[in-house]
């Protein structure tokens, strides 16, 4: 529903009063409809309660984003309207745009989160509004950081670094035995999936001590460890984080911080992590960490470079080079076999 500033409506009646003897009905009906035009095209649309939001936990950005981008749409001439809603690829599966400004917070609504099959040639959202249970205004858009968040790639990028500062501590989920499989003697892996690659997963590895599972973190298995550390389940451990981040337009910074930072920061982004090693090093380990975000269409990509003594030395620094928010259909192309001429870069 609209939000109608009181002040907006005392202007109306205020002008058709002063003028009610000079105009004829048909001029006051026209001039009312002028009115009540600026004022739809000048307030923010208002759909869900504070209520609403908080049962929906991290889904409160698709309702920002559907207030947002709608407030924008019914500002613009019907032209423009239809182009936006084309280029953007939002379209609605029932109903008209026109029909949010009926709709009231008792209306139950839905918010689902779509996969790409064969229904949906991509990841999308659909909001939708029931009346007796069937569907009166359907609304589909793609799961893309871009559109969600309002904010281009650019603009993106230069969040990075205050968000992994600003991210709320997270909490590492305990390991149930039961979900642990046997590897070797006294080895056991938690996996669930990998990404892209057979060798990028999600995998973190455990030995039991007194019949519970312990992450394991020693020397005697420095891959095990590596991945581990970089995904985040190694309570009480954690290690200076040197960034070198990409920057659209071949730019590029760089900052300090924390590995605990960084994951703290992906955890509040709701992001899968996967690990790989690219290379075993005389100085140490090279890995490939990618943070996934499914629902909103985007990734973090990192190659870190852990010294040889970064399970044993606390003070240890990890290297990494950072490209962020890379869009989810991008990340195939970096993994496609190089060209007979392409040379590989190193780093230090």
């Amino acid at each position: 529903m609209i939000s109608f500033k009181p002040l907006y409506s005392i202007m109306i009646l205020h002008s058709i009063m002063i003028l009610r003897r000079q105009l004829s009905l048909r001029s006051i009906i026209l001039l009312f409809t002028f009115f009540s035009s600026l004022i739809t095209h000048s307030q923010s649309l208002h759909l869900f309660t504070p209520e609403m939001r908080q049962a929906v936990g991290r889904q409160t950005i698709v309702m920002d984003f559907v207030e947002r981008y709608f407030s924008d749409y019914f500002k613009k001439s019907k032209e423009l309207r239809e182009i936006q809603l084309a280029d953007d690829r939002v379209f609605f599966r029932q109903g008209r745009p026109e029909d949010l400004l009926q709709l009231t917070d008792t209306i139950p609504f839905s918010i689902t989160y779509h996969a790409a099959d064969d229904m949906f040639t991509r990841n999308c959202y659909e909001v939708s509004w029931f009346l007796k249970e069937k569907p009166i205004v359907c609304i589909v858009f793609p799961a893309q950081y871009e559109l969600i968040l309002g904010h281009p790639l650019n603009e993106m990028q230069l969040t990075v670094q205050q968000g992994i500062a600003s991210a709320p501590p997270r909490e590492i989920a305990p390991i149930d035995a039961v979900s642990l499989q046997s590897v070797s003697d006294n080895k056991f892996v938690h996996k669930t999936e990998h990404y892209q690659l057979q060798s990028l997963t999600d995998a973190t590895y455990y030995k039991k001590v007194n019949g519970k599972p312990k992450a394991i973190f020693d020397t005697t298995d420095i891959e095990a460890s590596a991945a581990n550390l970089l995904l985040g389940c190694i309570e009480g451990e954690d290690r200076r984080f040197y960034v070198e981040q990409a920057l659209y337009d071949m730019k590029s910074t760089s900052f300090t911080t924390s590995l605990s930072h960084w994951l703290n920061f992906c955890a509040a982004q709701n992001m899968t992590l996967y690990f790989a090693v690219e290379e075993v090093r005389e100085d140490g380990l090279k890995a490939l960490v990618i943070a996934r975000n499914s629902e909103l269409g985007y990734n973090h990509l990192l190659s870190v470079i852990l010294p040889n003594d970064f399970i044993v030395n606390p003070n240890a620094v990890l290297k990494a080079r950072l490209n962020a928010y890379i869009p989810t259909h991008n990340v195939k192309d970096m993994f496609a076999k190089p060209a007979a001429n392409h040379k590989k870069q190193h780093w230090q």
